[in-house]
């Protein structure tokens, strides 16, 4: 969006309601603008005419032909960036004055022109015409787990926990969000108990996101994105993919623990695994090739401490290899055999 600006385009920037990132998207090209900066908020059903000449010229449009053109080439009106964030029920005046104004201010120098960023708050449809300059952007699909669990990351690191608690909170608060950087932050401080299970805790907070417990998930709601439903709202409605997200956080988190610890546990116990290994499929001739199962049923007996421990890992195995979360008791149990 910046790069359009810098070419001297004029936006339209459809966003969903309850949109997160909106300030912070708007400091970023306030400070990547070129000219001054004007952010403007017009009052709902006002014509945007009267409202530009009011605020730049403390007059009402003069009489007469053309109104438009002399405020596009007003001193006190052109060289800026102008930031309109329009409420949605007042979008419809906007979208036909955007591509007058395209019109008046195309033949004008770079310097002269000022840009206007049109930000179209749950407006599914702009119906706007092509204009040489004019750009249209939709906010959707633009932010990723991946994104998310940097994010996550970076806030966790004001626990107290061990690095892996850290990582494993921020890889199941970024996947539950999915897209919301608002639910990595309300999930990232909260305790492994509630992160093994969150569904009740994210219910309990569709107040906050202003959303109606029976409504359709819409994109223009800010509740679904790409395809993608918010967990406020799959937390009242379908609290099963809740789990499926908290699955996955705790299987990028913990699964290739789980094998540094099996191999771990294996060269620790060298001495007790007598092979080959017999199995339905063959024998094991490599205790590299062992499996938590088989050094359990090795270790028992032998040693108590290691038996228990290649048990308490292959539970936590075999949960996740069959996409079932593990509880707030596993997770307490496991995570200190799975520190480095």
């Amino acid at each position: 969006m910046a790069s359009s600006l810098g070419e001297g385009l004029n936006v339209v920037l459809q966003i969903p309601r309850n949109f997160p990132q909106l300030r912070d998207l708007r400091q970023r090209l306030k400070e990547q603008s070129v000219g001054d900066f004007t952010a403007l908020t017009p009052e709902p059903g006002a014509d945007p005419l009267e409202t530009l000449y009011r605020e730049f010229t403390h007059q009402r449009p003069p009489p007469g032909s053309d109104p438009l053109g002399r405020l596009v080439r007003c001193p006190d009106f052109e060289g800026r960036t102008l930031w309109v964030e329009v409420a949605g029920d007042g979008w419809a005046p906007w979208s036909d004055f955007i591509q007058r104004y395209c019109r008046a201010s195309k033949d004008l120098s770079f310097a002269q022109r000022t840009s206007l960023v049109l930000v179209a708050p749950g407006v599914s449809e702009l119906a706007l015409k092509p204009e040489v300059n004019l750009q249209p952007y939709r906010w959707e699909g633009q932010v990723h787990e991946h994104d998310l669990f940097f994010y996550g990351l970076a806030q966790a690191q004001t626990r107290s926990d061990p690095p892996l608690v850290r990582e494993l909170v921020a890889a199941v608060a970024s996947e539950v969000a999915t897209y919301d950087p608002r639910v990595v932050d309300i999930l990232v401080f909260e305790s492994l108990d509630t992160l093994a299970d969150p569904q009740s805790f994210l219910a309990a907070r569709a107040g906050e996101f202003g959303w109606d417990p029976a409504a359709e998930a819409t994109w223009a709601l800010g509740s679904q994105d790409g395809g993608r439903v918010h967990p406020v709202v799959l937390a009242l409605q379908a609290p099963r993919e809740i789990r499926r997200r908290v699955w996955r956080g705790q299987l990028r988190a913990l699964f290739p623990r789980l094998e540094q610890a099996r191999i771990r546990l294996a060269e620790q116990n060298r001495h007790h695994l007598q092979l080959p290994f017999e199995t339905p499929y063959g024998p094991i001739k490599d205790w590299h090739e062992l499996e938590l199962g088989h050094l359990a049923h090795k270790l028992r007996g032998r040693d108590n401490h290691a038996h228990r421990e290649a048990e308490l890992l292959r539970v936590a195995r075999n949960e996740l290899a069959h996409l079932r979360p593990l509880g707030a008791s596993t997770l307490q149990q496991v995570l200190p055999l799975l520190q480095p």
